[in-house]
């Protein structure tokens, strides 16, 4: 019986354990988690502009490093400011397992999405903790907001 018992505590796994497997899992996956949501982004501002920027308007700008990509593009004001540029930050936070999207010059509110594992399996996280099937989905609730403000000016 007491055979049983060390067994059966020796395969229990407890939360430490857990958030330890997770935190694993994460560092192994954040990597390409992260550079798939970045071509999503890069992908949809491409397109965005494509298709809604008219010949007058400049073309949305993109600057991409490691731990951050920024959108900007210059937009009307009122009359006393003039041109004024609107900017969408996405930061990308392994260390604290977040990617945050801020913007300037924009109605879009703060975005912050969460970089979560389970079985194996690195995945994001909107702010109600519901799952996000992929970068394309993820790039979407990060820009959708600030992107229909630019269509909008």
């Amino acid at each position: 019986m007491e055979l049983s018992l060390f067994f059966d505590k020796l395969l229990a796994v407890n939360w430490v354990e857990k958030d330890h497997q997770r935190d694993v899992w994460i560092n192994d996956g954040a990597e390409k988690l992260l550079m798939d949501l970045k071509v999503a982004i890069k992908d949809a501002a491409e397109t965005f502009d494509r298709i809604y920027r008219s010949k007058s308007d400049p073309e949305l700008s993109m600057d991409c490093s490691p731990n951050r990509l920024t959108l900007g593009r210059s937009v009307p004001g009122s009359r006393s400011e003039g041109l004024r540029h609107a900017q969408a930050e996405v930061l990308f936070d392994v260390t604290g397992q977040t990617v945050t999207a801020i913007f300037t010059h924009s109605k879009a509110a703060k975005v912050i999405l969460r970089i979560d594992a389970e079985d194996g399996k690195v995945f994001l996280r909107d702010e109600g903790h519901n799952p996000i099937p992929d970068a394309d989905t993820a790039s979407r609730i990060l820009l959708k907001s600030f992107l229909n403000g630019l269509r909008l000016n």
